[in-house]
């Protein structure tokens, strides 16, 4: 959903939102742009391949590629002063992390996460 949100602003719809991941499990994706705007259709049209399929679940490959990242993330920021960031949770409706016990918004999480956010799709954060 990340790439989707960046095709569409290379296309030509520059308020089209990024996702955000809500309540710290997987990502939701609330589209604010004006679907009437000239270039909308042709913009979704380029970008529709980058869409999780029709079932709204992303394609195996989608799911590999995320994990990859997120498992870099996390081994990232483990190994930048919080050896207790989980794994990311894989699985049928859900790609994220379990944030139980940790306080994000400890000066050294966010160091961390500052550090380590090239590896979040996207780029962050």
């Amino acid at each position: 959903m990340v790439s989707y949100a960046e095709c569409m602003g290379s296309h030509g719809v520059s308020d089209f939102p990024d996702p955000t991941p809500p309540s710290g499990h997987g990502f939701a994706f609330n589209p604010t742009a004006d679907s009437h705007s000239p270039g909308f259709a042709a913009a979704s049209k380029a970008c529709k391949h980058l869409l999780p399929d029709s079932g709204g679940r992303p394609t195996p490959a989608q799911v590999a590629a995320v994990t990859v990242k997120l498992l870099k993330y996390s081994e990232c920021m483990r190994s930048r002063g919080e050896p207790g960031f989980p794994d990311p949770v894989v699985n049928s409706h859900e790609i994220g992390f379990s944030l139980k016990g940790i306080d994000p918004t400890l000066p050294q999480f966010q160091a961390a996460q500052k550090a380590c956010q090239s590896f979040l799709p996207g780029g962050g954060p």
